[in-house]
């Protein structure tokens, strides 16, 4: 059911009143805070109507109401529509950093200014550029892979192969990768590999697929930043100490974290996840504010807010779009 201008007003006045304070709020309330040109017996009954829509609930032990998660995607939504972009002074680059440090620095920045919990997510391993593979044999049927992404940062594994390659075998094909793929991901190298090299393929095929299956859970744990974990203490709705523990046991399973901000990677713009619509954030009554950010034009890692329901929507909105468009527009320069 679409609601009337009158009904949003007093709907937003509500969610934005009691955002700022954390109480359930009355006709009254909203009558001396804004100027509808409504009495609080008007008020009073439409507040009843979007209570009966399911908008706002009612504690039993209060007069007023409190916005339901319904409200808050009806909302958002209107936000999302209207999303203003911010510039954040404090946000600042330096020519000199490299993406850990931006993203380090981005996570850092987010968690101050939201006054919640940020979390970024580096590119995954697949799609981040490399510029140069080695392969070192150890030993009879054992290679370690020697990866340098466009950063200068190294990744190493160590391989067991069926079958026996030569160090001038290995160092032929490294050549040969090195020479056709330098500063492309593994995920288009992979694509590329099985068009362009059948002869190579068949000699190096497993070889190549352990290269491929290089992303491991402890290597993606590793580019998740998370800070301001200890900011949710200071919010009324997590006073309780169990609510605590489970809201922070979440934090630390990175590999989920990893998988939740993987589900919005490739969607246009800011997300909004509230509540429930988060299953792995559901129980601890949390929101998440996610955008992506892009390397060399394609959808390469992405930025979240994670707060309570109650959240500065507008604000943390419109942070978390302007970091995803500088942190794009940074790893372009």
């Amino acid at each position: 059911m679409e609601l009337t201008h009158r009904d949003y007003d007093i709907l937003n006045a509500t969610v934005v009143s009691y955002i700022k304070t954390a109480t359930p709020i009355g006709s009254r309330t909203i009558t001396k805070q804004f100027d509808f040109g409504l009495s609080p017996a008007t008020i009073r009954n439409i507040m009843a109507d979007l209570e009966d829509l399911g908008f706002l609930s009612q504690p039993h032990t209060s007069a007023g109401r409190i916005p339901t998660e319904k409200a808050y995607r009806y909302y958002v939504d209107q936000l999302l529509e209207e999303n203003e972009p911010i510039e954040i002074e404090a946000y600042k680059f330096t020519k000199n950093d490299d993406l850990k440090s931006l993203l380090h620095n981005t996570s850092k920045i987010l968690s101050l200014l939201s006054r919640y919990t940020s979390i970024v997510m580096a590119p995954q391993f697949n799609s981040m550029l490399f510029k140069h593979i080695k392969f070192i044999s150890l030993r009879k049927n054992v290679v370690l892979a020697i990866l340098v992404n466009s950063d200068g940062n190294p990744y190493n594994k160590t391989f067991e192969l069926d079958e026996t390659l030569s160090q001038k075998e290995l160092d032929r094909f490294s050549a040969i990768l090195n020479d056709r793929f330098s500063n492309k991901s593994l995920d288009d190298i992979k694509k590329s590999i099985f068009k362009e090299m059948n002869e190579e393929k068949k000699r190096y095929e497993q070889l190549l697929n352990k290269v491929f299956d290089f992303n491991k859970k402890n290597i993606q744990e590793n580019q998740l930043f998370v800070e301001g974990t200890t900011n949710i203490m200071d919010l009324p709705e997590f006073t309780d100490v169990e609510k605590i523990k489970s809201l922070f046991r979440a934090f630390e399973e990175k590999f989920t974290l990893i998988k939740l901000l993987d589900r919005c990677l490739f969607s246009e713009g800011p997300q909004v996840l509230i509540g429930s619509e988060n299953p792995f954030l559901e129980a601890n009554e949390c929101s998440l504010v996610i955008s992506s950010f892009k390397l060399g034009g394609k959808e390469a890692g992405a930025i979240g807010i994670i707060g309570p329901i109650r959240m500065e929507y507008h604000r943390v909105i419109s942070l978390v779009d302007y970091a995803a468009k500088m942190l794009t527009k940074a790893h372009q320069n």
